[in-house]
């Protein structure tokens, strides 16, 4: 598990400080939100500066690592996704998210949109996104989130183009809640460029 969590960890780094880089030279102070904590290596490289966070992680033993390493920020022994429904973070200012499931992304990140989170005026999303391996083997169409993209390029096409595919659902459900994708960087990586990974800006 150790070794799957981690095996693109330095491009995930890259990701993530570059997004950081653009927000704070907004004069934005980040608010982040951790949607799987894991062993909790991101914050020991990156999030450790930022107060004020909140992390969840299912795992009790990753769980209680991950309190004791951050004083200052709730950590949930949870699911994020049934957390936030159930209201956890209702009125939390929020402003940075960062997404790293080990399969699909989408069903958080439209929880997130459509939640009672106090979503700021620009927000981040950074993203680990699983689904291109299973779209690979031909998967793609029994990917309830994919319904839509399956229709529109056919099965077959879902792997070539599933970069330009995370783009647009990113666009279209930022469009939904009434935001706008101004600041896009994504590409493949990990072995076989199974992973996806991509960092959204999205303004009012």
């Amino acid at each position: 598990m150790q070794k799957k969590d981690n095996s693109t960890l330095k491009e995930k780094l890259g990701l993530r400080k570059a997004a950081l880089k653009k927000i704070n030279a907004c004069g934005i102070q980040p608010k982040i939100l951790e949607t799987h904590g894991g062993k909790g290596e991101i914050f020991k490289k990156i999030y450790g500066r930022y107060d004020g966070g909140i992390v969840f992680e299912t795992d009790i033993k990753k769980a209680k690592v991950l309190a004791k390493q951050r004083g200052s920020w709730r950590v949930y022994n949870s699911k994020c996704e049934k957390s936030i429904k159930d209201g956890v973070c209702d009125g939390v200012n929020l402003n940075f998210f960062d997404i790293d499931p080990y399969g699909s992304p989408w069903e958080v990140i439209d929880t997130i949109l459509n939640s009672k989170i106090k979503l700021q005026k620009k927000i981040v999303f950074c993203v680990n996104d699983g689904l291109r391996k299973k779209i690979q083997l031909g998967g793609g169409w029994v990917v309830g989130c994919l319904k839509e993209q399956v229709n529109k390029y056919g099965n077959a096409e879902m792997h070539k183009n599933y970069l330009k595919i995370c783009k647009e659902m990113m666009i279209k459900k930022a469009g939904d809640v009434g935001l706008n994708v101004t600041s896009w960087n994504g590409y493949y990586c990990g072995h076989a460029q199974s992973m996806t990974h991509y960092a959204a800006i999205l303004e009012r």
